[in-house]
């Protein structure tokens, strides 16, 4: 939606004006049906699951204290255990199709998702770390792919808060996985798993996994420039020890480096 409108509230849903159509999405916390108010298609994300209804509330609140911004989904209204957002027709980034698409392009991408990450790390609330990113797919899917073909972070849920610097740890379960940074395992392997010790960790597991994610952007089938360009600071991302990680600031300086240097591009 391009113009100002108030904050949708429990009469407008409800309204003649409010319709809802089919199944867009749908998660364990939450169902997302495409639905029209006023003849704007918007999104009608409401509760799945009465078990996560503070996960659910959780993500509400961040969403709207995260507004106005460039890089997470807009904010329409909300009533109870439903909220209504902006509706973007391509989907999420996990069902993308990049066959078509120019190595500029996947590399905007590839910028874009940094951007997103070093917004959610500088944010006013404080240090945002994602936490629903435990495979590629599932962190891709976290995001929608614009009509002017840049990403928006569309599900904030399993945002964790770092609040003075206190580490996070994303739920109380075992993590497994590639994908997943060093310090998200059990560091323990011949102990069982206890969530009560397991180190809490920050804001360099999301760094961890930029080179995949950027990987997937890229494709197979982009030549070896871009990634000769790109292998020092993926490595970097990729150090085991989190500290010696780049920010994802620092990330983003390099890679508008690399767009300048190779595409002429600002």
């Amino acid at each position: 939606m391009d113009r100002c409108e108030k904050w949708l509230t429990c009469d407008d849903v409800q309204s003649q004006d409010f319709s809802v159509f089919e199944l867009i999405g749908s998660g364990a916390v939450k169902m997302v049906h495409r639905a029209t108010w006023r003849k704007f298609n918007v999104a009608l994300n409401s509760l799945q699951n009465l078990q996560y209804s503070d996960d659910f509330h959780h993500g509400l609140r961040l969403l709207q204290a995260l507004q106005p911004s460039d890089y997470v989904i807009q904010f329409i209204g909300a009533c109870g255990d439903w909220y209504v957002t902006e509706f973007q027709p391509s989907g999420s980034a996990s069902q993308m199709n990049l066959g078509s698409w120019s190595t500029l392009h996947r590399f905007e991408l590839c910028v874009n998702y940094v951007q997103i990450l070093h917004f959610l790390h500088n944010n006013s609330l404080g240090v945002l770390v994602m936490c629903d990113s435990n495979d590629l797919q599932k962190t891709l899917s976290q995001y929608l792919v614009t009509e002017n073909a840049s990403l928006l972070l569309n599900d904030v849920d399993s945002l964790a808060l770092r609040l003075g610097g206190a580490d996070i740890k994303c739920g109380h379960r075992e993590l497994r996985g590639e994908f997943i940074a060093p310090e998200q395992k059990w560091p323990h392997p011949d102990q069982e798993f206890s969530d009560t010790d397991m180190p809490g960790y920050d804001e360099k597991t999301d760094i961890w996994k930029i080179p995949e994610v950027c990987a997937f952007f890229l494709g197979d089938d982009v030549g070896g420039s871009i990634r000769f360009h790109l292998f020092k600071i993926h490595k970097k991302c990729r150090s085991v020890s989190a500290i010696d990680r780049p920010t994802a600031g620092e990330v983003l300086e390099e890679y508008l480096r690399v767009k300048r240097e190779i595409f002429k591009a600002v």
